[in-house]
């Protein structure tokens, strides 16, 4: 028997062991199931590809070198690349293999109370773009008109979310993805060149920190202005619990890892979308 052949048995051994393993830990795709409508990613997954189509209107002047037929195969990418039914599908894989149930339960305990349905409800109407717009409008007024126990509260809900970190970090991999994506369209994917970009792109990491910690606390003191000093209190008890900050650090890898994915899967089509074509612009 060759060492080369030993060495597969080796691996594939280890890879079944790994398999059972995750099989054993993985949560029923019925809990988490359960967990992405209660907790709102249902419906907030939902929002993203509206957002980015969005993005596409205002950044109106970017584009303008496209027809229309260009254009239409651009929002087309979009919607193929953060449709809702592949974030959520996504979504579902990455949960059932990393949320531990347990985890998971508690937090649906959480969750199907009065108070878990009403953050529920205010997190998902702040999901949607008409009120994303109302809410930046609005936030600096609403964060400076906060007593000191509310600004407290919040700068504990922010931190145990880890909230401004994540933003930072999705807006880099956001980048990264559709610029890889991009790349390997054009067949130029080249790792040590997407690792230096990445290198370059995290020194500016704590100067993003540093302007989106502000702001999105003041979008907090927005979103949860309706819950009162109590209810505030108990959620934000519930999301420093073990099980508040675990469901939250793995959903937040999870939507990171999702959204990388997405955008490498609309930079890969982007080149098809914005490919020259035959007919002039429309729309100089």
């Amino acid at each position: 028997m060759s060492r080369k052949f030993l060495l597969w048995i080796f691996a594939a051994a280890c890879l079944s062991l790994l398999e059972s393993q995750a099989s054993a830990a993985a949560t029923p795709e019925a809990l988490v199931d359960e967990y992405l409508h209660k907790s709102g990613l249902w419906a907030q997954l939902a929002q993203i590809e509206p957002g980015v189509q969005l993005g596409i209107t205002q950044s109106d002047d970017q584009f303008r070198q496209l027809n229309d037929e260009q254009l239409g195969r651009l929002r087309e990418a979009a919607s193929g690349a953060y449709g809702a039914d592949r974030l959520r599908k996504a979504m579902r894989v990455e949960l059932v293999a990393a949320l531990p149930t347990s985890d998971a339960e508690q937090a649906l305990q959480f969750l199907v109370t009065d108070l878990g349905k009403r953050v529920t409800a205010l997190e998902e109407a702040a999901a949607s773009p008409a009120d994303a717009n109302h809410i930046e409008a609005i936030a600096a007024e609403a964060a400076a008109t906060l007593t000191p126990s509310r600004k407290e509260l919040i700068g504990r809900m922010v931190k145990a979310t880890r909230l401004v970190e994540l933003a930072a970090t999705i807006v880099i991999n956001q980048q990264l993805g559709v610029m890889r994506g991009y790349a390997f369209y054009g067949g130029r994917a080249d790792p040590s060149t997407a690792d230096d970009i990445k290198s370059k792109m995290d020194l500016y990491r704590d100067q993003m920190i540093g302007a989106l910690e502000p702001r999105l606390t003041a979008h907090a003191a927005v979103i949860y202005g309706p819950l009162s000093e109590q209810e505030m209190i108990r959620y934000v008890a519930f999301l420093e619990s073990p099980a508040g900050q675990k469901t939250s650090d793995v959903t937040s890898a999870a939507l990171d890892k999702v959204l990388a994915a997405a955008a490498f899967e609309l930079g890969r089509r982007i080149g098809d979308a914005v490919k020259p074509a035959d007919a002039k612009s429309t729309r100089l």
